[in-house]
This record gives structure tokens, C-alpha cells and sequence, in this order.
């Protein structure tokens, strides 16, 4: 228990340290970028790492680390819009099935065993297909790809509540089942489903990194951090700090996401309580 206590305290330290530095790269480039992360200068074209220009340039003289910075947020913040699309549609559709059962049960597990039997990439780029590439439809084609995931496990948390005596007790004072389900089961929910949120978090950002790098996501010139990679892939010889800097960016924040989403299911483990 002691090792599990330690292992918990380390993650949470080293997991939020390194979102913590994400999330502020990701407010100076947005607020207040070195330089300007769009804007060409064709003196310094694929300049190295220097003391004006710490990650170096790209092919068009722009600065690596403010276009680095600029791209934190461009995908911090559609993964987060990802996530919060597929939490309040998979929420809400798992609560009601787990709910009313019947035809609405059959209906919802219809759609999201269809659904879960693609690769939730796969899916968001055929979603994509038909809307176009983009902030929007990069984050409706992934929020959907993302959400059965949050179904399922919202329907099985609901079946395990809706007997439970409080919802009995909601029942004799007269509350409606719509009341009782949104008042008292989904709040219930919370705290399991938020170690979910974390998994499809940094899920989320790598899905968002690889349909950027694919060229389906952010559009040029905008900054993200899968068009970073996609752009220095084909100097990676010449000018290898095109892709170190984006990828170093990429994997610490899902390193950072990973073991918060650790630690904090590690601190909800009832087995953990007294310990924590």
C-alpha cells in the first residue's frame, strides 16, 4: 500500500508538472508568443538552434518556438472541445439508456456497438470526409468517435445506481425520473468518469496530432503541433529540429495527461481511502 501511495504521490507531482508547463506554453503562445508564430522571414530560412531563435526556424524563417507555443494551444484546446463534445452526448445518452432501458436502451447500444466497430481515427477521418477539414469538424468528427467510449461506461454506472436507496427516496418525494436521474445518479458518475476523460484526453491530442499532420485538422498557416511534423518531414535531414521540438511538445504533454489520469485513479480506489 505504501509503494502504491508513493508510486500515486509521483505521478500526480510529475504528471502535473508537466501539464502545467503545456498549459502555460499554451497561454504564452496564444497571448504572448515570442514572435509571431504566422509570419514569414525569408533571411533566416531553416535557421538552427540559436540564442535569437531557440528551436531554430522552419523553411519560411518563422520561429520554432513561438510557432511551438502557439501550436500548445491549438491542440490543448481541441482535444479539450473533443472531450467535452463526446462527455455531454456520451453522458447523456448513456444515462438515459441505463435509465429507461426498453426501446431507448436498444436503440443507444445499436449505435454505439456500430460505432465502437471502427477505429475511432478511422472513423473521424471518414467523418471528415463528408464535413471537411478544420477546427469544427475535427472536433465534431473526433467529439463523435470518442463518445461511445463514454456510453457505455455511463450505462453500466447508471444500471448499478438506478436500484440504490436514494433514488428510492428521490422516487417518495415525488420527483421526476428525469429530476432524479440529472439531480442525483449522473452526479454519482463524476468522479469515475473523470479518470475517463483523462484517457480520452491524451487520446484525443494524439487523434488531433495525427489528422493535423495528416492535413485534415488546423489549417495552415495556424500553428499545431501535427502540422509542425508534417511540415519538417521532408527536411528532417537538414533541419532535424523541425520535428524534435514539435514530437519532445507531443509527448510530454500526453506523459503529463497519462499519469494524472494514473494518479487520479489510483485516488478514487476505494481501497486507497484512509491512505490518501
Amino acid at each position: 500500500m505504501m509503494a502504491r501511495l508513493a508510486r500515486l504521490r509521483l505521478n500526480a507531482l510529475v504528471g502535473g508538472t508537466l501539464l502545467l508547463i503545456a498549459l502555460i506554453a499554451a497561454l504564452v503562445g496564444q497571448f504572448a508568443p515570442p514572435s509571431d508564430p504566422i509570419k514569414p522571414d525569408f533571411l533566416v530560412l531553416l535557421q538552427p538552434p540559436s540564442w535569437e531563435h531557440p528551436f531554430g526556424t522552419d523553411q519560411f524563417g518563422r520561429d520554432m518556438l513561438s510557432r511551438v507555443l502557439a501550436g500548445a494551444w491549438v491542440s490543448l484546446y481541441a482535444a479539450t472541445l473533443t472531450v467535452i463534445v463526446a462527455f455531454l452526448l456520451g453522458t447523456t445518452l448513456g444515462a438515459l439508456a441505463g435509465f429507461y432501458g426498453g426501446w431507448i436502451d436498444r436503440g443507444v447500444s445499436v449505435v454505439t456497438e456500430t460505432l465502437m466497430a471502427f477505429p475511432g481515427l478511422l472513423l473521424a477521418l471518414a467523418i471528415m470526409a463528408v464535413m471537411g477539414a478544420g477546427l469544427v469538424p475535427l472536433v465534431t468528427a473526433l467529439g463523435l468517435a470518442f463518445a461511445p467510449s463514454f456510453v457505455r461506461v455511463t450505462r453500466a454506472l447508471v444500471l448499478s445506481l438506478k436500484e440504490k436507496e436514494f433514488v428510492e427516496a428521490s422516487r417518495a418525494l415525488g420527483n421526476s425520473q428525469t429530476y432524479t436521474l440529472f439531480r442525483h445518479i449522473v452526479p454519482n458518475c463524476v468522479s469515475s468518469l473523470s479518470v475517463l476523460c483523462t484517457t480520452i484526453l491524451a487520446l484525443a491530442l494524439l487523434a488531433e496530432s495525427a489528422l493535423s499532420f495528416l492535413g485534415l485538422g488546423v489549417q495552415p498557416p495556424a500553428p499545431s503541433w501535427g502540422g509542425m511534423l508534417a511540415d519538417g518531414r521532408g527536411v528532417m535531414v537538414q533541419a532535424p529540429w523541425m520535428v524534435i521540438f514539435p514530437g519532445v511538445a507531443i509527448f510530454g504533454a500526453l506523459l503529463g495527461i497519462n499519469l494524472l489520469g494514473d494518479a487520479l485513479r489510483d485516488w478514487l480506489d476505494p481501497r486507497m481511502e484512509g491512505e490518501v
